[in-house]
């Protein structure tokens, strides 16, 4: 797999430098339109849920035992007001960091390798050929500073991050919207992350 997505190689691109892509801001907000009329659920996971509304979307994510919430909604629609959110994210969004390797196999299983624009490790670590591709030309970089062996915060603030997906030992990163794969109790559950990935980029369709 060359990582070729229409006239975007693996090595070229980020998206929006070429061509279009299938979900984007809406023009003007009709409160009658579903927004998302793909969507996901659960069948396996036992450590999030997804709450579907008319232009937002609510995933509840369990982290060491307490859930927390976030609002994701669609962009050029009102942001809602969620009682219980922890946080609110525009959907789709378009340019992200991943802090661990494992997530980086959802962003590409999707599409949208050319949005992840950094790691917050050494790139060392990435076994994606086509990601360090990237990386090799300057369009993914290492948020990472090894002299003090940390997280690069300022860079992802700099890169744009609008999600950086993050365990509870990156809770606190830039941006970070906290996932519990590695706490789910079986393989399948831990593949079915795919869903709140595709669900961050609109793209359930492509997730289920």
């Amino acid at each position: 797999d060359d990582g070729t997505t229409g006239d975007c190689t693996c090595l070229g691109w980020r998206r929006g430098m070429c061509g279009s892509w299938a979900t984007s801001c809406v023009s003007s907000y009709d409160a009658s339109v579903d927004y998302f009329p793909d969507k996901v659920a659960p069948t396996a996971s036992e450590l999030w849920t997804i709450e579907y509304f008319i232009s937002y979307k609510v995933i509840n994510m369990t982290v060491s035992g307490s859930v927390q919430s976030t609002v994701a909604y669609q962009c050029g629609t009102p942001k809602p007001n969620v009682s219980y959110a922890t946080q609110y994210v525009s959907v789709p969004v378009d340019t992200v960091a991943v802090a661990s390797t494992t997530d980086i196999p959802f962003v590409e299983l999707i599409g949208e390798r050319e949005s992840l624009v950094a790691y917050t490790s050494s790139f060392s670590y990435v076994t994606s050929p086509c990601l360090t591709g990237m990386y090799d030309v300057g369009l993914s970089f290492s948020a990472y500073d090894a002299s003090s062996w940390s997280r690069d915060d300022a860079m992802l603030e700099t890169l744009g991050v609008d999600v950086t997906f993050a365990g509870t030992w990156d809770a606190d990163a830039y941006n970070a919207f906290v996932i519990s794969p590695a706490s789910e109790s079986t393989n399948l559950a831990v593949a079915e992350y795919v869903k709140v990935f595709g669900a961050m980029y609109n793209k359930e369709a492509a997730a289920n």
